[in-house]
C-alpha cells in the first residue's frame, strides 16, 4: 500500500475512533440525566395507569380492543363466584368453549370480584400495582448488590418502561402478580437463607399460580445445600443445610 493510503486510513481511523468516543460519552450524559429510582417507579405507575384509561377508549370505540380476552375470561368467572358459582363453571360463551375456558387458579376469580362490584378496569389497576411492586423489590436487589446508581437506574428502567411488561399488566393478564412473588422468593432465598420455609411457600404460591416457577427450585436448593461439592463440607455443617432443605421442600409442596 503506497505510504500516502497507509495515512489516509490512520487519520480515518483515528476520527472514527474519536467520534466512537464522543458518541460514547454523549451516551454516558444521556445516562446520568435518568431520574432517581423513586421517580422512575411514579412514572411507571402513571404511564400504566394513562394505558388502563386508553385501553377503555379503545375497547369501545376501535375495531380491533386493546384488552386481553382473557381478561373477559376472569371477569366471567369473577361474575360466577359473586353469583355462588364455580369460576369453573361454563356459565357464559367465553367459559363454555375449550379455547378460551378458566384454567387459572381459583384466587384469580376472587381477587377480581370488585370487577363487577366496582369498576371492570379493577383488575388492570391491581395487575400494575403488582408490576410497579415487582420493580421496587427489583430496586431493592440491585442496591444491595450494586453501588454504581447509574446501573441501578438503567436496569430499573429496562424493566418499568419495557413495553413487553407495561402491555402485559395493562392489558389485563396475571402475570406481574407471579413475576412480584419470584422476584421475592429469591430475595428472601439469597438475602434471608435463614427462613427456608417462608421461601417454600413463596416459591410453591407462584407454582400454583404458574407451573413454570418450579424451574427456579433448582437454584434456590443448591443455594441452600451451600458451595459445591455441597457433600465434601463437614458433617457439622452439611446437616443444618439438609435440614433447611427439606423444610424447604415441605414448605413448596
Amino acid at each position: 500500500m503506497p505510504p500516502c493510503s497507509q495515512g489516509t486510513t490512520k487519520t480515518n481511523t483515528k476520527t472514527l475512533n474519536e467520534k466512537d468516543k464522543h458518541a460514547a460519552e454523549a451516551a454516558l450524559r444521556l445516562l446520568d440525566r435518568l431520574p432517581q429510582p423513586t421517580q422512575l417507579l411514579g412514572l411507571a405507575l402513571l404511564l400504566r395507569l394513562v394505558l388502563i384509561i386508553v385501553a377503555e377508549v379503545q375497547d369501545r370505540l376501535a375495531e380491533v380492543a386493546y384488552t386481553d380476552i382473557d381478561y373477559q375470561v376472569f371477569t366471567d368467572s369473577a361474575e360466577s363466584v359473586t353469583l355462588g358459582i364455580s369460576p369453573f363453571a361454563g356459565r357464559t360463551a367465553l367459559l363454555n368453549a375449550d379455547a378460551t375456558k378458566f384454567r387459572y387458579t381459583p384466587f384469580l376469580a376472587f381477587i377480581l370480584v370488585p370487577n363487577i362490584w366496582l369498576h371492570k378496569a379493577w383488575g388492570k389497576l391491581f395487575f400494575s400495582v403488582f408490576d410497579i411492586l415487582a420493580g421496587v423489590v427489583l430496586r431493592n436487589w440491585l442496591e444491595r448488590f450494586s453501588s454504581d446508581s447509574m446501573t441501578v437506574r438503567l436496569s430499573l428502567c429496562l424493566w418499568l418502561f419495557n413495553p413487553f411488561c407495561f402491555t402485559i399488566s395493562t392489558r389485563g393478564s396475571g402475570e406481574s402478580l407471579v413475576i412480584f412473588v419470584v422476584y421475592c422468593t429469591f430475595w428472601v432465598a439469597y438475602c434471608q437463607p435463614s427462613r427456608p420455609g417462608l421461601v417454600g411457600l413463596l416459591l410453591g404460591f407462584a407454582i400454583h399460580w404458574r407451573v413454570y416457577p418450579v424451574i427456579f427450585g433448582l437454584p434456590i436448593l443448591l443455594r441452600f445445600l451451600g458451595p459445591w461439592p455441597f457433600w465434601k463440607q463437614p458433617l457439622a455443617q452439611l446437616l443444618p443445610r439438609l435440614k433447611m432443605v427439606v423444610v424447604f421442600g415441605l414448605s413448596t409442596v
